[in-house]
């Protein structure tokens, strides 16, 4: 299963990190959550993986980085299979803006934001042999929501707040 943290709180995705990663992509967990995701650190978001329609930049997307937060070690903890996260972002707003822009727009020039998101999970999807991807959306109607949504098969909506 993949689990992509698109809510920009990124709370999943520090939940996640806590409770079952030691270290990611070789980084010691870092107790400064603000500057966990610095750019200079190393670890790649979701909003890494957007980055060329972000910045109009000419090459192609690729699959998202992700982290093993549940492998064949947690069966003690009753938990079995394999669990790949992919990391939220506190700036994947940026990406809302561009696909924002991109509904409101009739020009050319963000036409392919809208898709990008579901094209990244299909790519990341493919390369690590994913049959299920859970999103994790932010509370809000936000374009980056909605491009989440009209990509899914199935949603849920949480009856109550967390």
């Amino acid at each position: 299963m993949l689990v992509a943290d698109l809510d920009p709180t990124y709370t999943l995705t520090k939940l996640f990190c806590k409770k079952f990663a030691t270290k990611i992509d070789n980084h010691p967990m870092l107790p400064d959550w603000d500057n966990y995701f610095h750019p200079n650190n190393g670890i790649k978001t979701i909003r890494d993986a957007l980055d060329p329609v972000i910045e109009d930049a000419p090459i192609p997307l690729t699959s998202a980085s992700v982290i093993t937060v549940v492998d064949d070690t947690h069966v003690d903890e009753g938990i079995t299979g394999c669990v790949k996260l992919i990391a939220g972002s506190p700036i994947i707003d940026d990406y809302t803006d561009k696909v924002s822009f991109a509904f409101g727009s009739s020009g050319s020039q963000c036409k392919n934001a809208p898709g990008a998101l579901q094209r990244v999970l299909d790519l990341t999807a493919e390369e690590h042999e994913i049959d299920f991807v859970l999103l994790d959306l932010g509370g809000s109607t936000s374009a980056l929501n909605k491009v989440a949504l009209m990509g899914s098969d199935y949603f849920l909506v949480p009856c109550a707040v967390s």
